[in-house]
């Protein structure tokens, strides 16, 4: 029965292995393959909104830059004849239209200046000596003062912004520009990065200008040393002006999911008649390699699924764990309660008459059949008779303890077997009648067949060779007592 327990155990074991199995591949692959599109799909969706807005971006500076060019105060204020007062002008008209650009955008220009017809500062927003007289070399600037505003992308004082130039014209004629420009900066990168569910990052001539990720840190260093090389994708897409495929990179220990594009090239408006034919339209986003970045951070978003993983790895354990109880269960109350059934028939077949099998709730109704089997066969006392009644019934047999023969048992060894059977049927009977005690059923081939399964018992019960009985009658009881002969 120790093979059948290992058997129970094994196939409960394997059972619960294939269920997960099961759910594992009903379940966790389809999942993983859910959550790799998804990731893929933020990508090409990050990247085509960021694409998206950087060109409404664009638009809406050359709008703005276009309104205040047209604007009478700076009309006026670049009419000036002496420098001061066109300065003073110029500066008021750039504080006034301010106010409103911050009411509009919910953001304050980083920066706001106009230039003259040669495109040098006459003056700039926060202090109106800063920079004065300096040429912008921006091809915006260039765009602007032949008639046509636009937008660009500028790197200016280690600074990555988005630009947008606009003619300021006096009779038809361009005297200067207004000029407006808004920083990449860090905190539009996070915006960026909530809103499309994937992170976002700038970049020019090599390196990180703005981005979702923390300022300075370890992903940062690694985006600037894996992809931002001289032959790194994001730079090759910015030179290219093409996006690049999605493509894997390892950063700060986090597999992501990234593509790269360049930053749109200049949005062009024409106002009024050009003054002849515009520059060659170039910007940083080409000469510098400016371009955008959108990650994904594939990694945490297997997170959940490892932890399932190890889930149901627990539950295989649990499972496991719990089969093998109930394994041990069955084999406590229903292979145990069979094992005691072999160990009694083995303690019978060894010679054991008194021998009672147990009534167990697995098998009571087999005990105590095995039971009333050899009280029948050896002519003993059923389960429950008492010992009384029992000495009244004609099927029963008392059986004494095993004596050594006497001189007039010896003679019993020598007697044959038919012979012997039948004196010792008769003797029974006898007395049987004398001490007035049922003698239904007694026949000679029922007697015969319990004295010879009394004697095979007794045989193996004491190694002996021969076993015979004699009768034994007093106090009204008849009992056969056993001599050991060999």
């Amino acid at each position: 029965m120790v093979n059948f327990k290992g058997k129970v155990g094994v196939t409960t074991t394997i059972l619960s292995i294939v269920m997960v199995v099961v759910l594992y591949l009903l379940v966790m692959l389809p999942w993983s393959k859910q959550v790799q599109e998804g990731a893929k799909a933020d990508v090409q969706r990050g990247t085509a909104l960021v694409q998206h807005l950087l060109n409404l971006r664009a638009h809406e500076m050359v709008v703005v830059a276009s309104e205040a060019a047209n604007g009478g105060d700076f009309v006026a204020a670049i009419q000036q004849v002496e420098a001061a007062a066109r300065r003073e002008g110029v500066f008021k008209a750039i504080g006034n239209f301010d106010a409103k650009l911050r009411a509009k955008l919910e953001r304050k220009a980083d920066f706001f200046g106009v230039v003259d017809a040669e495109g040098k500062i006459v003056a700039r927003d926060l202090n109106i000596h800063d920079m004065y007289g300096e040429k912008l070399p921006y091809v915006s600037i260039k765009h602007a003062l032949s008639g046509r505003a636009t937008s660009d992308v500028w790197f200016m004082k280690n600074r990555l912004m988005r630009a947008a130039a606009a003619p300021i014209r006096v009779d038809g004629i361009v005297k200067g520009a207004v000029v407006i420009a808004f920083d990449f900066t860090d905190a539009q990168g996070k915006e960026e990065s909530d809103q499309f569910d994937s992170h976002v990052v700038y970049f020019l001539d090599g390196a990180v200008r703005a981005s979702s990720f923390p300022k300075d840190g370890a992903c940062v260093k690694a985006i600037n040393s894996t992809m931002l090389g001289a032959n790194g994708k994001a730079v090759m897409a910015a030179i290219t002006s093409k996006k690049s495929g999605i493509f894997t990179v390892e950063l700060n220990g986090s597999t992501y999911l990234a593509a790269a594009g360049s930053l749109p090239p200049p949005v062009t408006i024409h106002g009024g008649k050009p003054n002849g034919e515009p520059a060659k339209v170039t910007s940083a986003a080409v000469e510098q390699k400016a371009g955008y970045l959108v990650l994904v951070n594939r990694t945490s978003r297997f997170e959940r699924i490892t932890t399932t993983r190890y889930a149901l790895l627990g539950f295989l354990i649990i499972l496991v764990l719990f089969a093998l109880a109930i394994a041990w269960a069955v084999a406590k109350h229903f292979v145990d309660a069979e094992d005691q059934l072999e160990l009694g028939v083995a303690e019978v077949i060894n010679g054991d008459v008194e021998y009672v099998f147990d009534s167990t709730d697995e098998f009571e109704g087999l005990a105590n059949a095995l039971n009333v089997m050899l009280a029948r066969l050896l002519g003993r006392p059923e389960p429950g008779d008492e010992e009384d009644e029992a000495s009244w019934r004609a099927d029963v047999i008392n059986i004494d303890e095993l004596t050594d023969p006497s001189e007039g048992d010896r003679a019993l060894a020598n007697e044959a077997e038919d012979v012997y059977l039948s004196r010792l049927h008769g003797e029974y009977i006898a007395a049987r009648k004398t001490a007035a005690l049922s003698l239904e059923g007694i026949t000679l081939a029922s007697f015969s067949q319990k004295v010879k399964a009394n004697e095979a018992m007794l045989k193996a019960k004491h190694k002996c060779e021969m076993v015979r009985f004699a009768v034994n009658s007093s106090g009204g009881k008849v009992s056969l007592r056993p001599v050991r002969l060999g």
